[in-house]
């Protein structure tokens, strides 16, 4: 009997402990495009894929170093080392100073600082020291200033001469379709202007602003913040400005600006109307008063007075020549009929009303000048005689003239 028959086991066992041992050693590859360590792991006996890195899985962090900083954790693998991720995110903060850097200001625009006393001195405001409006049409003007005391602020505002653009598009809405053309209102494309500030002691160019071609289509403010004698070249097309001349002031000068203003602008008023021939309550009796509203207009001056219950009117025209104020006189004659009582006895002619305790009126002629006096107040009217003084007051500014 040979060994295979006497043992026929053997074989048998030693086949099944070779396939043990071949068993034993497979390696496990991880899933494709993962690092999760877990993937990572030898077979044990009676164990399972992550049965090998339960003690080397914990939550990553941050761990003293020899120096005393920390340092990032690492989880290591049987075969690589895996970085593990930071345990915060980068968060924006407040710096704790700010020494050293310059003081943070807010951006302002020059209108705003129009209008804070931050940019003038105390008891001081901006005020508009000249003011230009003009179209230009292919022109130009120029003025010059001496800036003492800056700033000066220029402000533009601009009006150009608006075109209109017809545009057309073709509409179509399911199967119906049209031509449709809408009006549109723009400046016209030839429509500009621009500023060009001068230094007058070497005519450098200080300063440039405008509208339209290289500048935007918007209002402008700009400040010249040095003193110096300056020139102002303002040219432009199709367009209508007005620049204002701003500077700062004190509240006294302000004040006297404003009674001057007040004063040029009563004369500017007056210029071409009647001058100051007319009687004013001065000119009467203690006690009067003007009334009513006053009517005052290059050919008419009209006004009331009131003392007690007496009035008196005053009506002054003004004629192209004596001889058509005259021709007025006559009519005037006329229509008074048998209330006339004789001659003026002031002016170039003229006749008196004397109706005693129920009207007086002293109607006369001096030079261009059509004089009518009246009191219609039974039953004491003015006096005529006072009438006819009121009246040579009147001739002798008449002749001043």
């Amino acid at each position: 009997m040979n060994k295979k028959e006497r043992y026929p086991i053997i074989p048998l066992i030693l086949t099944i402990a070779f396939l043990l041992l071949i068993s034993g050693c497979v390696e496990v590859t991880p899933p494709t495009g993962t690092q999760n360590a877990s993937s990572y792991a030898l077979t044990e006996t009676g164990g399972n894929l992550t049965s090998s890195l339960e003690k080397k899985t914990s939550s990553p962090t941050d761990t003293p170093g020899e120096s005393g900083t920390t340092v990032n954790q690492t989880i290591s693998g049987p075969d690589e080392k895996i970085p593990a991720p930071p345990v915060h995110s980068v968060v924006q903060t407040t710096p704790r100073s700010y020494e050293g850097l310059p003081t943070a200001a807010p951006t302002k625009t020059i209108s705003s600082a129009l209008v804070t006393t931050s940019a003038i001195s105390p008891g001081e405001e901006f005020v508009t020291i000249y003011e230009i409006n003009h179209s230009f049409v292919n022109d130009a003007i120029a003025y010059a200033y001496i800036l003492e005391k800056p700033p000066l602020y220029i402000n533009l505002k601009f009006s150009p001469v608006m075109g209109s653009d017809v545009i057309s598009y073709q509409k179509r809405t399911g199967d119906k379709e049209g031509q449709i053309e809408i009006t549109v209102q723009r400046p016209l494309k030839d429509a500009w202007f621009e500023m060009r500030i001068y230094d007058e002691k070497d005519g450098s160019i200080i300063m440039k602003e405008g509208y339209g071609k290289t500048y935007s289509q918007d209002n402008k403010s700009v400040a010249l913040r040095t003193a110096g004698s300056y020139h102002f070249d303002f040219i432009g097309n199709y367009m209508d400005a007005n620049i204002k001349l701003n500077a700062p002031r004190s509240l006294a000068d302000i004040s006297q600006m404003q009674d001057v203003n007040e004063l040029l602008q009563s004369q500017k008023e007056n210029i071409g109307k009647i001058p100051k021939i007319y009687l004013v309550p001065t000119d009467l009796k203690p006690g009067w008063a003007s009334i009513g509203d006053i009517i005052h207009t290059d050919t008419e001056y009209q006004s009331m007075f009131k003392s007690n219950d007496v009035t008196m009117r005053q009506k002054i025209k003004k004629f192209t020549s004596t001889q058509d104020a005259l021709s007025e006189l006559e009519n005037l004659k006329t229509a008074a009929g048998s209330d006339s009582m004789g001659p003026s006895l002031v002016g170039q002619g003229g006749f008196l009303v004397d109706k005693s305790q129920l009207k007086t009126q002293l109607i006369f002629v001096e030079g261009m000048y059509l004089i009518e006096l009246s009191s219609f107040t039974p039953p004491n009217p003015v006096s005529a005689t006072d009438l006819q003084a009121y009246g040579k007051m009147i001739i002798s500014r008449i002749q001043t003239l």
